[in-house]
């Protein structure tokens, strides 16, 4: 889609429009109400149905599901360099908001487009549970804190390259959390962590996991996750998350468990949350951040090399899906701030010495209960009979709870 700022007398859409051969999503703003008066029947007749707003200041107090159609991911702003040059302060507020609102809105198009995939997977994998119980188990509770036990999360980033030797130096110190993206990685070099952090429900999850992943490395996810790794045969070590079924499900079946928050949206978030609730004082991040090699986004082995595979084509690059430019790569460091800012465990940069780990993470898994997940029946009627259940979710759930029956 693409949001035209400045309109005038729209000459310079109309011959835009000229030159393509289908109608494309286009959106209209000119910032000032003044010209709705004097061109607004003019512009009509020159571009037809396209939706035009007038005024700046009223624009700026619309909700965005208002103006973006259903289904958009994401869109593109035309400014007019005639509006660029003499009115910069009112375009500078103008670009300043509309990136606001791009960054809000694709939390807002994340949710919508997974939505349906999350309730789906819950079901699905609640039915797992009931096939095999033995292989599942949860975070059933926060353990205290307890000195000198130090956990070490493993991002996918280039750097992750650079940091092979201290791995395999110290690999027997620290509690190794790596995230699905870096399992392929070190594989490769034969570093096999202790558990396996993955939270995305994508279909690109899936390539992260080489047929060689050895079936004893546990995964830790939520029932909403990936229905890849739901298939293979590795334990899984369920958490409860803030989406509303999962919220249910504590509420009816482990009330202790612990709810673990992710405020940064990022999965470094998450292996904080788990670190913390298994009881260690501090960690170490390697290959988190979010720096670039040649413009390339991920370590070797990533699994999306296969991933592309599906989309390659003579007629477009996937320069673009898997190399950013640097303007734009720079800003997803605000997420590496905020992670840093928010993080509750010590962060070190170097290893202490005489340190090991130990199994006491272990005492904050348990057993789920076995009256989990009970029948479709069950859930469509409690969701039913909680006022605050999110609407849009119980519809969902009236058809994917039948999984269970």
């Amino acid at each position: 889609m693409i949001l035209f700022v400045g309109i005038g007398c729209a000459y310079h859409i109309s011959a835009y429009l000229k030159t393509l051969g289908t109608k494309p999503r286009i959106l209209c703003l000119e910032p000032f109400g003044e010209f709705e008066a004097l061109v607004g029947d003019f512009v009509r007749r020159e571009i037809g149905s396209i939706p035009i707003w007038y005024d700046w200041k009223k624009f700026q107090t619309l909700p965005s599901t208002s103006w973006i159609p259903e289904g958009i991911r994401s869109f593109k702003v035309f400014l007019h360099p005639a509006y660029a040059r003499k009115f910069p302060e009112v375009s500078q507020e103008i670009l300043s908001f509309l990136q606001t609102i791009g960054i809000t809105d694709q939390n807002r198009i994340a949710k919508e487009t997974y939505e349906k995939l999350w309730v789906h997977n819950f079901f699905r994998h609640a039915k797992r549970f009931q096939e095999n119980p033995a292989a599942f188990r949860i975070i059933c509770k926060k353990l205290p804190v307890r000195k000198n036990q130090i956990g070490c999360f493993i991002g996918a980033s280039p750097s992750l390259e650079l940091e092979k030797d201290w791995i395999e130096k110290n690999r027997t110190k620290v509690y190794l959390l790596a995230s699905d993206t870096s399992l392929g990685f070190l594989l490769q070099n034969k570093i096999l962590p202790d558990a396996i952090l993955s939270i995305d429900s994508g279909r690109g999850t899936g390539f992260h996991f080489p047929a060689n992943t050895p079936d004893q490395i546990p995964i830790i996810t939520w029932l909403g996750g990936s229905a890849r790794i739901f298939d293979l045969p590795n334990p899984k070590i369920l958490y409860v998350s803030t989406h509303p079924l999962d919220q249910m499900a504590r509420m009816y079946f482990f009330p202790e468990a612990p709810i673990l928050e992710n405020p940064t949206l990022n999965i470094a978030g998450m292996a904080i949350s788990v670190l913390e609730a298994f009881g260690f004082e501090s960690c170490l991040v390697k290959g988190l951040d979010f720096s670039r090699t040649g413009g390339k986004t991920h370590c070797r082995g990533s699994g999306y090399e296969r991933y592309d595979r599906l989309f390659l084509t003579r007629k477009k690059s996937l320069y673009s899906g898997r190399y950013s430019s640097n303007a734009s790569w720079i800003r997803r460091t605000s997420v590496l701030n905020f992670w840093k800012q928010w993080n509750p465990l010590t962060l070190l940069e170097e290893l202490p010495k005489d340190v090991s780990p130990s199994p006491y993470w272990k005492n904050a898994v348990s057993e789920i209960s076995s009256e989990f997940p009970r029948t479709g029946i069950f859930w469509r009627t409690a969701s039913a009979s909680l006022t605050e259940f999110p609407a849009r979710i119980c519809s969902i759930l009236q058809r994917e709870s039948r999984i269970l029956e």
